[in-house]
């Protein structure tokens, strides 16, 4: 098995080879054309809060009977199930999941709120922080393609 994967910060690539030393990293903003690294033919491709660009190129990386699976924040921004279609691509399943999770500093919970639209408040944080930071419910998109 083959695990690879792509990213278009190279702080992030160092932190995934930190963790994952058996898999091939590389960078690639998902635009433009697909690296020969990462050309596959891949069985399965799995989005985690994007990129989502990818999606343009499922076509081209993937094996005949593949899945491309995206788990991510909001449907609504990277608009996935309209651009699987215009790809050929047709939704297989899709779920709608809450999971707890902590923005464990001040600073993490204001980059939350910044991507979320959101507005910080320093008297929420200071009221409802504890040791592993401040609670809240990500609302998670999960959603299973193949072709079409």
């Amino acid at each position: 098995m083959r695990w690879v994967a792509y990213d278009r910060q190279p702080e992030l690539l160092e932190l995934a080879r930190a963790n994952a030393s058996e898999a091939e990293f590389h960078l690639w903003d998902g635009r433009g054309e697909v690296p020969t690294e990462l050309r596959g033919p891949f069985d399965l491709i799995v989005s985690r809060r994007g990129p989502t660009s990818v999606i343009d190129h499922l076509n081209a990386v993937t094996a005949p009977d593949a899945r491309f699976l995206y788990v991510g924040p909001r449907l609504d921004i990277p608009r996935v199930p309209e651009r699987l279609k215009s790809v050929g691509w047709a939704s297989l399943g899709a779920w709608h999941v809450s999971v707890r999770a902590w923005a464990p500093t001040w600073a993490d919970w204001q980059t939350r709120c910044e991507f979320m639209g959101e507005v910080p408040s320093n008297e929420d944080w200071d009221a409802h922080a504890g040791a592993r930071g401040m609670a809240y419910r990500e609302e998670r998109y999960v959603v299973l393609a193949g072709r079409d």
